[in-house]
């Protein structure tokens, strides 16, 4: 849906609303949720198709993170719900990485460095 076509969704309600004797909504607020909203889903399908079109790398970024810690002697990691998180924040982050350093995206750098800040980063000291 255009912002042009959200907008008018959001006046087409607020009218109803007041016509209703029913609070006014804030406008603007509900257009940009919305379009907060749209740029979120387009987000998701985006990283979807990228999980889906590199499924075995990913797989490959697994398998070599659990391979790196049992060698430090831990030979069960992932072990419990912290190994578990600790696992799929680091599998994130290095695919993050992976997809930066292959397509030179915008994005995926953007979600590599967004990556880099996540407190889970702690949990393996």
């Amino acid at each position: 849906m255009s912002e042009a076509e959200t907008r008018e969704d959001v006046l087409a309600r607020d009218a109803l609303r007041r016509s209703s004797d029913l609070p006014p909504i804030d406008v603007e607020e509900e257009i940009r949720k919305a379009v907060r909203e749209a740029r979120d889903a387009a987000s998701r399908k985006y990283r979807q198709k990228q999980y889906e079109a590199h499924a075995r790398d990913r797989e490959l970024i697994r398998q070599a993170i659990i391979a790196e810690y049992r060698a430090t002697g831990n030979s069960t990691f992932p072990n419990g719900w912290s190994g578990h998180y600790l696992l799929k924040t680091l599998v994130e982050r290095r695919f993050a990485q992976f997809l930066a350093e292959l397509q030179g995206d915008s994005l995926a750098r953007s979600a590599a460095a967004l990556q880099q800040d996540t407190p889970a980063a702690d949990l393996g000291s």
